[in-house]
C-alpha cells in the first residue's frame, strides 16, 4: 500500500493501548524506513511494547523468537510495498489490517493490495483480513462513499475508524500515542475502541 495510508500509526497505537491494558506485547517493524522502531526510541510511551526490526533473512527467526516468550500480541509492521516480507508475515499472522485513507488513489491501491493478500492467504490457512479507515471524516461524502464501495464488494471493514485528528501526529511527535497522552480524548477511545473490536474477531477466530 502507498505511504501515508496510516499502517504505522495504526499499528503502533494498537500495541501501545494492548500494552497499557497488561497485554504482552511485541512488534517487529519490517519496513526498511523503520519509522515505528526510531518512534520507540523517542520517549516513554512506548515501553511496554518490546520492538525489534527484521529482514527478510531474519523475521521468521525473530517471530518464532517472540511466540517463544508468550507474546499476548505481536504486530508485524510491513513495506508499503509489494515484498518477500509481506508473505511471510501474511503465513506467521491470524489477523492482516488494511489501513485505507478515503481518497480515490488510496481506495484502489488498497483494493490492490487486498487481492495480493488474498493471493498469498490461498497458500496458508484461514485468515482475518480487515480494512480499517484511517484519517477519515466520517462526515464527508468521500469517507462514506469509500466505507459503502468497500462494502459493497463484500470486503470486511472494522466498524470503528481512526479519525483525521492532530492527536494522533502530536502524540507521535512526543513519542507516545494518545493513549498515553490524551487518554480521555477522542482519539484514545478511538484506539480503544478498535482494538477491543480486534480483541473479539481473534477471541471468535
Amino acid at each position: 500500500m502507498k505511504g501515508g495510508s496510516g499502517k504505522t500509526t495504526l499499528a503502533t497505537c494498537l500495541g501501545v493501548y494492548w500494552g497499557k491494558q497488561g497485554k504482552k506485547v511485541g512488534y517487529i517493524d519490517a519496513d526498511p524506513s523503520q519509522t515505528a522502531w526510531r518512534l520507540s526510541q523517542l520517549g516513554h510511551g512506548f515501553h511496554q511494547v518490546e520492538f525489534e526490526t527484521a529482514r527478510q533473512d531474519t523475521l521468521e527467526t525473530k517471530i518464532k523468537a517472540y511466540r517463544d516468550k508468550g507474546k499476548d500480541r505481536l504486530l508485524i509492521d510491513t513495506p508499503g510495498f509489494e515484498s518477500p516480507l509481506i508473505e511471510a508475515a501474511i503465513k506467521n499472522s491470524d489477523c492482516i489490517l488494511i489501513p485505507i485513507r478515503p481518497s480515490p488513489i488510496d481506495f484502489q491501491v488498497a483494493i490492490d493490495t487486498y487481492n495480493l493478500i488474498n493471493e498469498l492467504v490461498k497458500a496458508h490457512s484461514r485468515k482475518l483480513v480487515r480494512f480499517v479507515l484511517t484519517q477519515a471524516n466520517m462526515k464527508s461524502l468521500i469517507a462514506r462513499q469509500i466505507k459503502q464501495d468497500i462494502q459493497v464488494r463484500n470486503f470486511m471493514i472494522c466498524n470503528q475508524h481512526f479519525s483525521a485528528r492532530v492527536a494522533y501526529a502530536e502524540a507521535i511527535l512526543s513519542g507516545s500515542t494518545p493513549s498515553y497522552l490524551q487518554p480521555r480524548g477522542i482519539a484514545a477511545e478511538e484506539i480503544s475502541c478498535l482494538a477491543t473490536e480486534i480483541d473479539g474477531l481473534l477471541n471468535d477466530f
